[in-house]
This record gives C-alpha cells, sequence and structure tokens, in this order.
C-alpha cells in the first residue's frame, strides 16, 4: 500500500465527494451520467442561426467536455460555427471544409444554463449542414 500526504487544501476539497478520502476519490472516478447533442442543422444561404435558436438547457450541474464540429465537403469557409455556455464563448468563429474539429475542455455549467452554437452560412447559393456535438458529464455530487 501507498500512502501519500495530501495538502489540508486537498483534502478538505476532496471531503466534499465523499466520509473519507477513499470514498471520495471513487465517487470522482465513477462513471456518470452523460449527453451528447448534436446542435447542427441545415443552414439555409446567406442564413444566420443565434444561441437563442439553437441550444440545449443542462439537466444537472455539468462539465462540457468536449465540441465536435464536422464541416461537410462544400462549406469551403463559408460555414462559420461558434459555441458558447451562458454568455461565455467556448471557441471562436471556425470555418473550416471536408473536416472534423475535436475541441476537448473543461467548462463549468450549471444545471439550466444553455450551451448553445451559433451558424453562419455566408453561401450565397447552397444550404450547408454542419453538425455541432457537445458533450456534457454530469459533476460528481457534493455531500453536505
Amino acid at each position: 500500500m501507498v500512502q501519500v500526504d495530501l495538502p489540508e487544501e486537498i483534502v478538505k476539497e476532496l471531503l466534499k465527494y465523499g466520509r473519507d478520502i477513499k470514498e471520495a476519490v471513487l465517487a470522482l472516478i465513477r462513471p456518470r451520467p452523460s449527453i451528447h447533442v448534436d446542435l447542427g442543422l441545415e443552414v439555409p444561404p446567406e442564413t444566420m442561426i443565434t444561441r437563442r435558436e439553437r441550444y440545449i438547457e443542462a439537466p444537472w450541474d455539468a462539465i462540457l467536455r468536449m465540441v465536435v464540429m464536422h464541416f461537410p465537403p462544400g462549406c469551403a469557409g463559408l460555414v462559420k460555427v461558434k459555441v458558447g455556455v451562458g454568455n461565455r464563448e467556448v471557441t471562436d468563429w471556425i470555418a473550416l471544409d471536408d473536416t472534423t474539429q475535436v475541441f476537448e475542455m473543461y467548462e463549468d455549467v450549471m444545471e439550466g444554463e444553455r450551451v448553445w452554437a451559433e451558424i453562419r452560412n455566408e453561401d450565397t447559393t447552397y444550404s450547408h449542414k454542419p453538425a455541432v456535438i457537445i458533450s456534457l458529464i454530469k459533476k460528481p455530487e457534493v455531500i453536505e
């Protein structure tokens, strides 16, 4: 058995999740509920989909762990996507073609807070349908 001396502030933080260190560590590494939602949709030519139109509300306190954007062939830099939480932007405008971009992150999301996507199609002729997949993982429960 390995014994590790942890600073008092770490122990105090860990004990929010269990009655002792072992229980707390198990609570933190135990698989937790998660959801994965595609906020992408087909966007007509010269159209902007705003954060007020394309969002989900977090079902519980969560961590936004990943955003995956897929730009199908033909987007040619004319389709731009941005993702955010509440009033915070977690990505810049991204515009690619025939590729998938993965953003790993650790962004706090409160229960009921909106995770949103904005999609701007600057193509004057064609509709485009980018995928904007977000992954939320439920935060571990804090014991009182």
